[in-house]
């Protein structure tokens, strides 16, 4: 989490997050997969994973943040363009 926290070594915060997963099953496991894929700009499935944390009804704040920014960076993904065409002159 940390690499994917700092910006570093994105792909090899994908590897250890997804070996985790493979490993333990949890929520925490599902929020690190999830950001380390938001961060690898696999917004989608991020969003995938975000929803599996969420399930599991944690109070961790930081789930609820990193929640947050994937649902905005989905939202974009999907929307940007269309605002983008929209702004053009």
């Amino acid at each position: 989490m940390a690499f994917a926290d700092h910006d570093v070594k994105l792909g090899r915060a994908l590897e250890l997050a997804e070996g985790e997963l493979e490993f333990r099953r949890d929520v925490y496991s599902y929020d690190a997969l999830a950001w380390a894929l938001y961060k690898n700009h696999r917004i989608a499935e991020a969003q995938q994973y975000m929803e599996k944390a969420l399930a599991l009804k944690t109070p961790e704040p930081g789930f609820r943040m990193h929640a947050e920014i994937i649902t905005h960076a989905a939202f974009f993904a999907v929307a940007g363009p269309a605002i983008d065409r929209r702004t053009e002159k």
